[in-house]
């Protein structure tokens, strides 16, 4: 048997399956979560992932990261990494939040 493949999915239609389900010590609410990606739209982000979502041990969806996907230069790819070092930690602890940019990928991921 083969391992499952963890693929990564548009954020507001993973949101819109799975509300309460984004790194629930960022997102108190799904509403909150849905802000956050519709935020990264209106900066400029071409694409906003799930990454990895997964099933936990009590059968409930649950993801903690998003892939984010800006054009490679010019001043909208800037914007949307400002937003991102800004708004991405929110209240989650020191070390509880993880920002990661390279070309025209920004990952973000929540403890």
């Amino acid at each position: 048997m083969e391992p499952a493949v963890s693929r990564s999915l548009e954020a507001r239609v993973w949101l819109t399956n799975n509300p309460g389900a984004l790194a629930v010590n960022r997102f108190h609410t799904a509403a909150d979560a849905r802000a956050f990606v519709d935020a990264l739209y209106r900066e400029g982000a071409t694409e906003v992932l799930v990454e990895h979502p997964r099933v936990d041990r009590s059968g409930a969806p649950r993801a903690d990261g998003l892939l984010v996907r800006v054009p490679a230069i010019g001043e909208t790819r800037w914007a949307v990494e400002r937003f991102c070092r800004r708004e991405g930690p929110g209240g989650v602890p020191p070390g509880g939040f993880v920002m990661r940019a390279v070309g025209r990928e920004i990952t973000l991921w929540w403890d």
